[in-house]
């Protein structure tokens, strides 16, 4: 993550597809500014508000780079959450 320090990673790695999600904690500190560069490199991020079991608010921010899925959360309950996976679409059928 370049100079941003991270908590903690997780991959998600399946045996015959590689590498399945990558997920990256890290401080709310630095969410402006990891949020600010998403938004210069992929544009404008879809950005919703959910409520988990009815009662955890999350905002999400969610990028299609065409091969990758990059999803930030921001939430009462955890860290700032960075997470990326490959796409389930096919670019060339939308």
């Amino acid at each position: 993550m370049s100079g941003v320090p991270v908590h903690s990673l997780r991959v998600r790695f399946e045996e015959e597809y590689g590498v399945k999600q990558l997920a990256y904690e890290m401080d709310y500190e630095n969410m402006t500014e990891v949020l600010a560069g998403l938004r210069h490199r992929f544009g404008s991020p879809i950005g919703t508000s959910v409520e988990v079991d009815g009662r955890f608010p999350q905002q999400q921010w969610i990028w299609h780079t065409g091969e990758d899925v990059i999803t930030a959360v921001k939430s009462e309950q955890r860290p700032f959450l960075l997470s990326y996976r490959p796409s389930l679409l096919d670019p060339s059928f939308l």
